[in-house]
């Protein structure tokens, strides 16, 4: 029985990642897990994403919120008759975390499989090794998107899910968030490509870019499909303008909005350079330049030269 990973998503955070879940989900060569998000290699208390699997069982079935949450979702699925997917969480929830449990949770996903986590984009090398290490024929696919409407993007969103409007907060708490190690990193596009490239074949790195999701859905999902190796013939048009997880369009304060851009000007320099494309007319954003309306298709690493 099939139990291999066939790829990653890295991210980036607030790129489509969970529109991208959605519609791979939908296809009939696909088999996703029941959980977008697995967050193994970004378990360890060094990386600043907050993660239940750096804890052990015992501290985990003590804690109460996360039992009831756990109770929640297995009643859910007993609730519809589901008993496979309520096997799959009862391992999910109720388990000790290592390699052979990880792999388990992939199972009898018979189809082309994988685990999107943002998470993994913030990974250090020898991490990324232990990924390697567990399927060193996966695939990577990371969506990158203007850092500046990305950091943003997550700010209200981070927010909004816990009942805030950033109209609520300080300024220097505004730029506390935007200034922190999680954000520096998750916006960190070369440092994420030079750290996977040293593990994976760069031919087995696909980048992929939100602004072309906004474009043209369907012709991303190709670009992604063909890549792993799926039938490209049975991408549906009926949920491909879906949105999820989209934040409120709060008015940004313009001097936050000077702060992030200056924040991430020589970054997004750095990529126009490399990619050129969607990289490009970033940059024109910031010079107030006029931005060509062309479409970009995702590109793997073995077409460009990397350079930090």
């Amino acid at each position: 029985m099939k139990n291999k990973i066939d790829f990653f998503c890295i991210g980036a955070q607030k790129a489509a990642t969970s529109w991208l879940y959605k519609r791979l989900d939908e296809l009939p060569d696909f088999s996703m897990p029941y959980i977008k998000e697995l967050h193994f290699f970004d378990r360890a208390i060094k990386y600043p994403s907050p993660n239940k699997w750096s804890r052990s069982l015992i501290t985990r079935l003590l804690d109460f919120d996360l039992l009831s949450n756990s109770i929640h979702e297995l009643a859910s699925s007993l609730y519809r008759f589901n008993f496979k997917k309520t096997r799959w969480m009862l391992k999910w929830h109720f388990s000790n975390i290592n390699d052979d449990w990880y792999l388990s949770l992939f199972k009898n996903l018979n189809q082309i499989t994988g685990d999107i986590t943002p998470a993994y984009s913030i990974l250090e090398v020898n991490d990324i090794k232990k990924m390697y290490k567990l399927s060193p024929d996966a695939k990577i696919v990371f969506i990158i998107r203007n850092p500046i409407d990305r950091s943003l993007s997550h700010l209200k969103f981070f927010h909004q899910t816990r009942g805030k409007s950033i109209n609520e907060l300080s300024i220097d708490e505004i730029k506390l968030f935007l200034n922190s190690k999680n954000q520096t990193l998750r916006s960190d596009y070369l440092r994420t490509l030079n750290n996977y490239s040293k593990v994976f074949s760069p031919a087995n790195i696909l980048v992929g870019f939100y602004d072309a999701i906004v474009d043209n859905p369907h012709a991303f999902l190709n670009d992604v499909v063909v890549f792993l190796g799926a039938n490209q013939n049975q991408i549906s048009y009926l949920n491909i303008n879906d949105k999820i997880n989209v934040s409120k369009k709060d008015i940004i304060d313009s001097e936050i909005l000077d702060f992030v851009t200056k924040k991430y000007t020589t970054e997004i320099r750095k990529l126009s350079k490399i990619f050129g494309g969607y990289c490009s007319k970033w940059e024109s954003k910031l010079d107030n330049k006029k931005q060509n309306t062309k479409r970009y298709n995702s590109i793997t690493l073995d077409r460009i030269k990397l350079r930090k």
